[in-house]
């Protein structure tokens, strides 16, 4: 048996000496003044010695107490730093986190998933989309979806989730003023994430328009979000958009081709067998 005070007495005492008032300590503890004060009592009966003056001004640390408060602090302090990091990890086997940008989360994770996860409360969710390759690597997330080809490490698993078909989107009024010649030029919106992906698709497609002005964004969802408000163009893949085209939102005069590029799955290798088969049940449900 540890030869220590009465724990209750040691919390209430910490309170007390670090607002140096047992009116404050027992509104913290919810608790009345004088139930406050025979906590401290039990303490300094147990010790042998006063831990606080007492005044009509109210309390003072004695020497020993001010002593003690230190230790208080000290053990409290890792008591809390302990039992927070056992809490986060009783948590972390129900929670799956995913590495995707930004664009990918809104136009075709989140829609596709929605229906799944509020059924099945098995798994908690959580999504970064500042995440990159090393994020994984460094075990920051479960599993990361990129548009990168990326060599593969001994603890990575990579599986291409599918070849991108691309397409210029616009909204239906820019096209109903593409096509009857209400305007001439179009307004070119790049995204940094897909730069390179107009050039791809003049090339592929052969269709020659003529560009007047170029907007980057920095993700292709902003470039998404502009285009809706009429502000131009951009070049999408199928898969990200066509909820949108469903709805109405958007418009893909010319279709969508086949390019080089794809979507890849990166999923840690060492995962819990129950984490890897919920994330099957994730890259099954947004294949569909």
């Amino acid at each position: 048996m540890r030869k220590i005070p009465p724990l209750n007495a040691l919390k209430i005492f910490d309170i007390a000496a670090r607002y140096k008032s047992f009116s404050s300590a027992a509104s913290e503890n919810h608790m009345t003044k004088g139930a406050i004060s025979q906590q401290i009592k039990i303490l300094e009966n147990w010790f042998g010695f006063e831990l606080f003056n007492r005044s009509a001004n109210g309390i003072e640390l004695t020497d020993n107490g001010s002593k003690l408060m230190k230790t208080c602090n000290l053990a409290f302090s890792v008591i809390e730093k302990q039992c927070e990091d056992l809490r986060k990890k009783s948590h972390t086997h129900n929670e799956i986190i995913i590495g995707c940008s930004s664009s990918l989360l809104s136009y075709w994770f989140l829609p596709k998933l929605y229906s799944f996860f509020s059924t099945d409360k098995q798994f908690v969710l959580n999504y970064n989309s500042q995440a990159s390759f090393q994020s994984i690597i460094n075990g920051e997330v479960d599993f990361f979806i990129s548009g990168e080809k990326i060599s593969n490490y001994n603890f990575v698993d990579c599986e291409l989730l599918h070849k991108d078909e691309i397409g210029l989107v616009c909204s239906v009024e820019y096209r109903t003023k593409i096509f009857n010649n209400d305007i001439r030029d179009i307004t070119l919106l790049r995204s940094q994430s897909r730069y390179s992906a107009w050039d791809e698709w003049s090339y592929l497609s052969n269709i020659i328009l003529n560009v007047s002005d170029e907007i980057i964004f920095d993700k292709l969802s902003l470039a998404l979000d502009a285009v809706k408000l009429n502000l131009g163009v951009t070049i999408a893949p199928k898969f990200v958009v066509e909820n949108d085209i469903n709805k109405g939102l958007l418009y893909a005069p010319f279709g969508f081709l086949n390019c080089s590029s794809g979507t890849y799955l990166y999923t840690r290798n060492n995962l819990s067998n129950d984490k890897k088969i919920i994330i099957d049940k994730i890259i099954n449900k947004v294949k569909s």
